[in-house]
């Protein structure tokens, strides 16, 4: 008779799944009696204290080592016995010290610490009275301070904060609250305030530093030249005689970051994306130049590629503010490359978003028109030419579909100092279009990348 197959099929998965069970039992089996016997015998001899055999002796009162437990408890008991009568002997602080470090646990370890007091209350008490003397001499603030810190509870704590409210009520306790400021204002104040103070050659001495140590953190930041050390900068010199300047180099910074990656977009392709992450490490759109480039290895180049993959993909870097929602909480971030994303507004679905500090400049793109179009593109960095472009599928004008800039922004600016804003020349007529801004001079030992057109 042959078996029915539907429940053929039932039998085999049902054997299947009660070996999957069987085999994952047999993974998550945890240690045996023995071996936790073992575990906990060996925690006890490591700790070697009668505490830790008690706790043993009492989860495993008919376990293998319980004689040995027992004997090695008396043994610890008994030498605690003889090391206190032989600090007691010596009757030393040193002596009680030694013992209470070997046995803190030991019966006698109260007594032993009551006796290591008293003996210890002379040494503390000369120690007290030279630290008082120290202060009293030198009558500072800070001093003060620090001996309150070491005897709160000291013979002299309460002369030593009555003199220490007086010492506050004088241009010594102006002098250190302007100096705690940290600000170069406040010192200044204080100058004008006590100008016969004999602190301030300590304010002035107090502002050279405050202003070197500015100094030498803008040079760290001019160094790194990117948007985090400025925002660096002017978080840790709240201060700072450079904050201006910072600002004004951040603000550049965003500026040449997005013209840059609006290039990259507008181009499409791998070498200019690559350009964009290799010059902007630290660019708003790094990781979306990352995603865009897998997204073209992935097929872009493929003979059976669907071109209308290529719509909208930059949805997310025109309305979620060019950062990634890594959580993933809102509708229009970062990134939209595999859909999921809200349909962009009417009019606007290819204009990328304005420019830091510029005011909604935007340029018009395919779903808004009547933007600037930009002359041809040059020919992409020696050495890394693109693959061949296929034909363009007809569909919805987007972002991609406008004619090419004709060279890229500039690079980010030498480290050597703040990068002024770029001047903006009168733009030369080349059939009805207009070319970008010229970049500034090209940085130091870079050399400059030839030109060629590349057809629309």
């Amino acid at each position: 008779m042959r078996a029915h197959p539907i429940k053929t099929r039932r039998l085999a998965g049902l054997a299947a799944a009660v070996s999957a069970i069987a085999l994952l039992a047999a993974c998550e089996t945890g240690p045996t009696p023995a071996e936790i016997h073992a575990m906990d015998w060996s925690q006890a001899a490591r700790i070697d204290t009668p505490a830790a055999y008690g706790q043993y002796l009492r989860v495993h009162p008919d376990g293998l080592y319980v004689a040995n437990a027992m004997q090695r408890v008396d043994e610890l008991n008994a030498l605690e016995a003889d090391s206190y009568l032989l600090a007691k002997k010596t009757d030393t602080e040193a002596s009680y010290v030694a013992f209470l470090g070997r046995y803190p646990w030991g019966a006698h370890a109260a007594e032993a610490d009551s006796r290591r007091a008293i003996l210890a209350a002379p040494r503390l008490a000369a120690e007290e009275k030279a630290d008082w003397d120290n202060a009293a001499r030198q009558n500072q603030i800070e001093v003060f301070e620090v001996f309150l810190d070491t005897w709160p509870r000291g013979a002299h704590a309460v002369e030593a904060r009555a003199k220490l409210d007086a010492l506050w009520r004088t241009d010594q306790g102006q002098f250190i609250k302007a100096k705690r400021s940290g600000s170069p204002a406040e010192l200044d104040a204080f100058i004008r305030v006590n100008p016969r103070s004999a602190y301030v050659r300590d304010a002035e001495r107090e502002i050279d530093l405050i202003y070197r140590r500015d100094d030498e953190a803008w040079r760290r930041a001019l160094a790194e030249n990117s948007v985090a050390a400025y925002d660096f900068y002017m978080q840790s010199q709240p201060w700072g005689r450079w904050r201006d300047e910072a600002s004004r180099a951040v603000a550049d910074l965003r500026e040449r970051d997005y013209q840059a990656w609006r290039y990259a977009a507008l181009m499409d392709d791998l070498w200019a994306y690559e350009d964009y992450r290799r010059m902007y490490p630290w660019g708003a759109w790094y990781d979306t130049a990352f995603y865009r480039i897998d997204w073209i290895r992935a097929g872009r180049y493929d003979a059976n590629w669907n071109h209308s993959y290529d719509r909208d993909w930059n949805r997310g870097w025109r309305y979620g503010g060019g950062h990634r929602d890594r959580d993933r909480d809102e509708p229009n971030t970062y990134p939209p490359l595999f859909g999921g994303q809200n349909p962009p507004p009417q009019g606007g679905g290819a204009n990328p978003p304005p420019p830091p500090n510029a005011g909604g400049n935007n340029h018009g793109g395919g779903g808004g028109g009547g933007g600037v179009r930009p002359p041809s593109p040059p020919a992409p960095p020696a050495g890394n030419p693109p693959p061949p472009r296929p034909p363009v599928v007809s569909g919805p004008p987007t972002l991609w579909s406008n004619p090419r800039p004709q060279s890229p922004p500039p690079p980010p600016p030498p480290a050597a100092s703040p990068p002024p804003p770029p001047v903006v020349s009168a733009p030369a007529p080349v059939r009805n279009q207009v070319s970008p801004p010229p970049p500034p001079p090209a940085p130091p030992q870079r050399t400059a990348i030839p030109e060629r057109t590349r057809e629309d």
